[in-house]
């Protein structure tokens, strides 16, 4: 084999290696760019749990002052009769 022809080879044996290499590079940015929107809905999705569990809360205190309030209301008017 010529010296020639064994520099061809090498450049064809570089280009591809090139090639692959940007095709990783592409792969692997389409992916990270993924994976943060993934991460961003992940996170959104934690607040909007975190807002209804304080609602969830809220509303379980309204319901205990509610439900003793009748309970007193009951206990009134039974003790009117």
């Amino acid at each position: 084999m010529t010296p020639t022809e064994q520099q061809v080879i090498l450049w064809t044996i570089c280009g591809l290696i090139s090639i692959l290499i940007a095709m990783f590079g592409w792969i692997g940015k389409g992916t990270i760019s993924k994976l943060d929107k993934i991460a961003t809905s992940v996170n959104n999705i934690e607040k909007d749990l975190g807002v209804l569990a304080t609602d969830h809360n809220n509303l379980k205190e309204n319901h205990d002052e509610l439900k003793k309030k009748v309970i007193d209301l009951e206990n009134y008017v039974y003790e009117r009769k």
